[in-house]
């Protein structure tokens, strides 16, 4: 047997039990219910037929799947996954050949026969037809978009830089299981999760779809990739013209519901600080407003970013509701959450409120966690126009 017959032996069965009719009584109930099939009087047996075909294929009942088949075949010609089916059984005995011709038949019956769908991608595969062998899959993951055996399907694809391309053009075409495959990172070992995210980064190049991609940079920061993580919001969830050291700096797309990245903004679960969200007077757009009754410092924002070595400058405007330079707020960066290391800033200009900071990113600290923080007793703060650049 041919290594894509191999493969196609090692995922049919997963397939087989996806068949679906239209037929009537208890023919019909065995296409749900393949344990009745056998109590469906064999003249009678069309969905029975096949449903006993594939239960045999599945337990390796190799002669009685064929006959099954046949007989689905025989008494339903027109439907393509009787063909489909036969085609499966045949290939699995190791008759490549009239598989082949059932597939063939089954093939020109239309689009939405899973396994005869399955049987060309592997041939395509086998080819290197990339592009066919894409066209094959996004076929099948369109009728099952939670078909059991897909990460192992997306997997062939995703070993090259040809297939994540080919890919990422089904993608473009927004399918019904798209939204999946950026969602099941989690289910995937690192490696697999970091090929899903070049995938991505293809993606971006032909549409950004910010929220499609979303929960992938958690998955990406959770095992330890996060610079691939930021790789993938620069290319989906960057706003054009910023550098993409802060996200929103100027909170103009920001809420204080849950993050919809990893590398927005996050507020602390704390009552006693206030936060809203609001233009302000002497600002440009949006802005944060910072109140607090807590006894000691607190963080009020917070963000993850990924910056090279270096050294850096920070800057944001703060000003208290009269209009005064509100020194009352700090910005920590440290190379892990646990920690805070503030920032020693001073006042470039007291009309503005604007302030700057300097910083360095030494060697080994492939990510930084950001915070704002507001000291006791201080007035209504306004913040706005956060920004890190380049020294």
């Amino acid at each position: 047997m041919p290594r894509w017959g191999r493969r196609f032996a090692g995922l049919a069965g997963a397939v087989l039990f996806a068949l679906a009719a239209l037929a009537s009584g208890l023919d019909r109930i065995s296409e749900y219910r393949p344990d009745v099939a056998a109590a469906v009087p064999p003249p009678f047996r069309i969905n029975a037929a096949r449903a006993l075909a594939g239960r045999a294929l599945a337990g390796n009942q190799l002669v009685e799947a064929t006959e099954q088949a046949r007989q689905a075949v025989r008494r339903d010609p027109i439907d393509a996954r009787s063909a489909g089916l036969l085609g499966s059984a045949l290939l699995v005995s190791g008759d490549a050949a009239g598989a082949e011709r059932a597939f063939t038949v089954s093939a020109a019956m239309g689009w939405r026969e899973p396994a005869t769908q399955l049987y060309w991608m592997s041939v395509a595969l086998e080819q290197g037809d990339l592009e066919v062998a894409s066209q094959r899959l996004d076929a099948l993951l369109r009728q099952s978009p939670q078909f059991a055996s897909r990460a192992q399907l997306l997997a062939e694809f995703e070993v090259t830089a040809e297939g994540r391309a080919a890919l990422a053009r089904r993608l473009a075409d927004a399918p019904v299981w798209g939204r999946d495959y950026f969602i099941d990172g989690y289910l995937i070992p690192p490696a697999g999760l970091a090929r899903r995210a070049e995938v991505a980064q293809s993606l971006a190049r032909r549409i950004r779809n910010c929220p499609l991609v979303a929960f992938m940079t958690f998955d990406l920061v959770g095992t330890g990739q996060i610079a691939a993580g930021k790789r993938v919001w620069r290319g989906h969830c960057q706003p054009g013209g910023d550098t993409g050291n802060i996200a929103d700096g100027g909170f103009s797309g920001a809420n204080l519901s849950k993050p919809l990245t990893a590398f927005d903004w996050r507020w602390p679960d704390d009552g006693s600080i206030g936060l809203s969200l609001a233009p302000a007077a002497g600002f440009a757009g949006q802005t944060l407003r910072v109140t607090t009754s807590a006894s000691r410092e607190r963080d009020f924002a917070t963000q993850l970013t990924v910056l090279a070595p270096g050294a850096y400058r920070a800057h944001w405007r703060a000003q208290t509701e009269s209009g005064a330079p509100a020194a009352a707020i700090r910005l920590s960066v440290a190379c892990t959450p646990e920690t805070r290391h503030p920032l020693a800033s001073e006042l470039i200009d007291a009309k503005t409120g604007h302030f700057a900071a300097g910083l360095d990113v030494p060697a080994g600290c492939p990510a930084q966690w950001l915070a704002f923080s507001v000291a006791p007793g201080s007035d209504p703060v306004t913040l706005d126009d956060v920004a890190i650049t380049r020294r």
